[in-house]
């Protein structure tokens, strides 16, 4: 799949259009938030007690009928067949009104305080590691990998809670660091879980990541199965459809003296396509700032480290 570099660059960091934006929020909507809304109000007691409201609403609503047809008088069945239509469409009404109400919700105040919690972690960490002397920070892969793992999996945990993921959904935390020091191979360093193989190399260029790293920019792929500029499949087991759909890159950087470098990426995926698409994507990158930070601690001590202005240029 041959695509020039500039087109990626422009897929990353050009803001989708309103079209763009119109059709990721109607196919996230259709892949999360109506499956979710409709596995929770299809149940046996919700449709039982929407059914017994609505019948008693009508009976009630009818009862003048009710003593002319027990006397045996004539009753206008039109009238109330139509009585009955225009009370059934004011609560099918009622019902979208209140799911819409649901699905136009915003941000609320808990996840607000979760990302100035975030944020102001994030900003205390930055200066207590600027205090600590690099020369005491684990060297070995084993030490490091050990650190990483442990940061990968509250990563998930906290992913989990922000995107409200069941047990049962996939997902997985990586941080790939280079696997040379002209910085044109990757190396799977290390995941939050042992489900997907630990270890393999892969060329720069046929990463997202890579060019995440160097527009420094976080980037979401709403769906890599629909995506045209990398193949769909894995990178660690290149003969294998992946496992994941969305994919969250948080590049590892920090500020230099000609600008910035980095030493590797962390990547979220997910089994459900658009899951980090919008608001979302936007929160659980805030609220993974301080992981991030101290994932480029360790992982950037004594390993290769590439300026991202000069590759740029």
């Amino acid at each position: 799949m041959a695509v020039c570099e500039d087109e990626i660059f422009e897929w990353i960091d050009s803001p989708p259009t309103k079209t763009q934006r119109f059709r990721d929020w109607t196919l996230r909507f259709c892949h999360h938030k109506l499956p979710k809304t409709l596995k929770s109000r299809l149940t046996i007691a919700g449709l039982s007690g929407t059914a017994v409201s609505f019948f008693s609403i009508i009976l009630i609503t009818i009862s003048p009928w009710w003593s002319l047809y027990f006397k045996e008088q004539e009753v206008n069945g039109r009238a109330i067949f139509y009585i009955c239509a225009i009370l059934f469409c004011l609560q099918c009404i009622k019902g979208l009104s209140g799911f819409v109400r649901n699905l136009s919700e915003n941000i609320d105040t808990k996840r607000e305080e979760v990302d100035q919690v975030s944020t102001r972690t994030y900003n205390l960490m930055y200066e207590i590691i600027g205090y600590i002397d690099r020369e005491k920070i684990p060297t070995s892969d084993a030490e490091k990998r050990l650190i990483i793992k442990n940061v990968l999996e509250c990563i998930i945990h906290s992913t989990r809670y922000t995107i409200n993921a069941t047990s049962t959904d996939y997902l997985q935390a990586t941080c790939m660091t280079f696997a040379d020091e002209d910085c044109d191979h990757f190396k799977i360093f290390c995941r939050a879980s042992d489900n997907r193989q630990v270890g393999s190399v892969v060329e720069c260029r046929q990463t997202i990541a890579y060019y995440s790293m160097l527009l420094n920019k976080n980037f979401v792929v709403n769906d890599f199965k629909k995506q045209r500029f990398f193949p769909y499949k894995s990178i660690s087991v290149p003969n294998e459809a992946p496992r994941y759909r969305s994919i969250m890159v948080l590049p590892l950087i920090e500020p230099a003296e000609d600008g910035f470098r980095a030493c590797g990426a962390i990547s979220v995926d997910s089994s459900k396509p658009y899951e980090f698409f919008g608001d979302v994507g936007t929160q659980l990158a805030t609220q993974l700032m301080p992981f991030v930070l101290l994932c480029t601690s360790i992982c950037g001590n004594d390993m290769p480290w590439l300026s991202v202005f000069e590759e740029l240029n």
